[in-house]
């Protein structure tokens, strides 16, 4: 998998974000340049990783076995995305 482009007005939604592979590509976007918007049910573990990436990233713990959760998933992310860091 080749790595994205870097992005100075590019926004990421990773779910899966509070370990593994999600919170590994969740450091390579933020470090890219990307807002991240870190999904995953564990909002404590979601806070400390957004701490630790710094203001590009924004914790979002949505339950996505909720299909509601999940349809609105994309309209909750956009004001977190939309946030530019200097």
């Amino acid at each position: 998998m080749a790595l994205p482009p870097p992005g100075n007005d590019r926004a990421a939604i990773v779910t899966g974000a509070s370990s593994g592979i999600g919170e590994q590509f969740a450091g390579i976007l933020s470090r890219r340049g990307y807002q991240v918007v870190l999904v995953a049910r564990s909002a404590d573990r979601l806070d400390e990783i957004a701490q630790r990436l710094g203001p590009a990233a924004h914790p979002l713990p949505p339950d996505l076995s909720d299909r509601s959760a999940r349809a609105s998933l994309p309209d909750r992310a956009a004001p977190s995305a939309s946030r530019r860091t200097s």
